[in-house]
């Protein structure tokens, strides 16, 4: 079922709240200034929201969390990952990210026509009771979708809409509460990457091969030039850290006063994971995943004071670290994922998925970070989303957020 979107309400605004755009200096139409051409037409025929059962016993969210800013929804909403039309193998979502706490995972998924106008779903799901918390439908482009700290807030690019002059490029702020844009600068050239900093004060921006600091009102500031031109970087979830790629090296830096701290002579090709540790350790791989924000490496390094050391070279998945950081899982072949030591690499434990009961029927394809230690979250090829406890000798799924069309 196909609907056209009124350029700023949400999907099914009459049950959820509806993206408003702040005052100022706006990037995004108001509707009596767009045409038809403009509108983003929006399938949602994989959307169903309904009441809860009165059956739930959902535990209390953090007040200090980003789900607890978000709060718990008043209806049911249920959602499964659009597909290509064309490919009936392929998920329509453009990127994943998660809030610092990890309580909170982003999926965004592409809606629109092929050709454009183009649109942004963003789903915002609670990794404590797995509910879908927030939902909302954007007539533009988003992409570096980037959760702030635990504040409820959304660092975001936007790319302008095809075919028209009327439009622009920009980033913007979205408060993921009341779907309200609260801040939205329009931009002569859009970065390569961006990362809020944990405060909201500015975000880094990869632009020319130089990192930038950019601000709320616009203002860049230039953060760190090296003499090689820099490829790619990522800050550690806290922000005191930030890597980056230049030539062939990669380094980390303290990004309060950007002191080197290690250098390791390899390019991991987008693919950072922070472990705990003082300076933290990493873990390296080249990136197969057609989704930038997903670490799903072909070869694994452990990274110790700049020292790589290989783990493994079968993986089929993405690798995620312990909320505690003293280990990590991975997607191996099969369907089995391990739990391994982060700061040695050995085997710790493993399970085969098809084991964990209740069974569903969707394969692997993401692992994300549970906001409890010993925790961890399975995104499968139907869309469910399941909690595996880890902790025992044998692994136990808690609860499942099975796609509506099961």
């Amino acid at each position: 079922m196909f609907r056209i979107l009124l350029c700023t309400f949400l999907l099914f605004s009459v049950l959820l709240p509806a993206v408003t755009l702040a005052s100022g200096n706006k990037f995004i139409l108001p509707e009596s200034e767009r045409g038809e051409a403009d509108k983003v037409e929006v399938d949602s025929s994989n959307i169903l929201i309904e009441d809860f059962s009165g059956k739930e016993n959902f535990r209390r969210l953090s007040p200090d969390s980003f789900a607890g800013v978000l709060g718990l929804p008043q209806k049911n909403i249920r959602w499964y990952p659009a597909v290509d039309p064309e490919n009936l193998n392929r998920m329509m979502l453009r990127e994943t990210s998660q809030s610092f706490d990890n309580s909170v995972i982003v999926f965004t998924e592409s809606t629109g026509k092929k050709d454009g106008p183009n649109g942004t779903r963003l789903i915002f799901a609670d990794t404590i009771n797995l509910i879908v918390l927030k939902l909302y439908d954007l007539p533009f482009y988003a992409y570096e979708i980037r959760c702030q700290g635990s504040s409820g807030k959304v660092w975001f690019l936007r790319k302008a809409q095809p075919d028209t002059l009327r439009d622009s490029s920009g980033f913007g702020i979205l408060d993921a509460k009341t779907g309200e844009i609260i801040s939205e600068v329009s931009l002569k050239t859009l970065p390569k990457r961006m990362y809020p900093h944990i405060t909201g004060r500015f975000a880094w921006i990869l632009e020319n091969g130089k990192l930038y600091r950019l601000f709320t009102d616009g203002r860049k500031e230039l953060y760190l030039e090296l003499k090689e031109e820099i490829k790619d970087f990522k800050p550690s979830p806290d922000t005191q850290y930030i890597a980056v790629v230049a030539g062939k090296q990669t380094r980390l830096y303290s990004s309060e006063d950007k002191t080197l701290v290690y250098t390791v002579k390899m390019v991991p090709d987008t693919t950072f994971v922070f472990l705990n540790g003082e300076p933290p350790r990493l873990l390296l791989g080249r990136n197969l995943s057609s989704f930038e924000s997903l670490t799903w490496p072909e070869t694994l390094y452990l990274v110790t004071k700049g020292a790589p050391r290989l783990i493994f070279a079968n993986l089929s998945g993405t690798v995620v670290p312990d909320q505690s950081g003293r280990a990590f899982y991975s997607i191996k072949p099969k369907n089995r994922i391990e739990k391994r030591d982060s700061a040695t690499g050995k085997f710790m434990s493993s399970t085969n998925v098809g084991s964990l009961r209740p069974e569903t029927p969707g394969k692997p394809v993401m692992l994300f970070n549970a906001a409890e230690t010993g925790f961890f979250l399975i995104f499968d090829s139907v869309g469910g989303l399941s909690k595996i406890d880890a902790t025992p000798r044998r692994w136990r799924k808690l609860g499942i957020m099975r796609p509506w069309t099961e």
